[in-house]
């Protein structure tokens, strides 16, 4: 899952510099989950650089995840803080 993280990201010139952590546990996803995903991720990612703590140089973003198990279905749970922005 870091990796699909940092290749999202990667397009948008953040990832030089520390300014971006993400960790989590081993996730596996299937295509169209990670579509989704990527998505996601790049549409915040934009939204930071252009509006949030990626507009400004010291800012930073932090994205966690993890895997929930809810009666039988696996749901992913992601995280995404942001900090030193405007």
């Amino acid at each position: 899952m870091q990796a699909t993280v940092f290749a999202a990201l990667e397009p948008l010139g953040v990832l030089n510099g520390g300014r971006v952590d993400a960790n989590g546990q081993k996730v596996v996803l299937n295509s169209s989950a990670l579509m989704a995903i990527n998505l996601i991720l790049h549409e915040v990612g934009t939204n930071a650089v252009k509006y949030g703590a990626l507009s400004k140089e010291r800012g930073r973003i932090t994205i966690q995840w993890a895997l929930l198990a809810d009666e039988g279905s696996d749901m992913l749970h992601l995280d995404w803080r942001e900090e030193g922005g405007p």
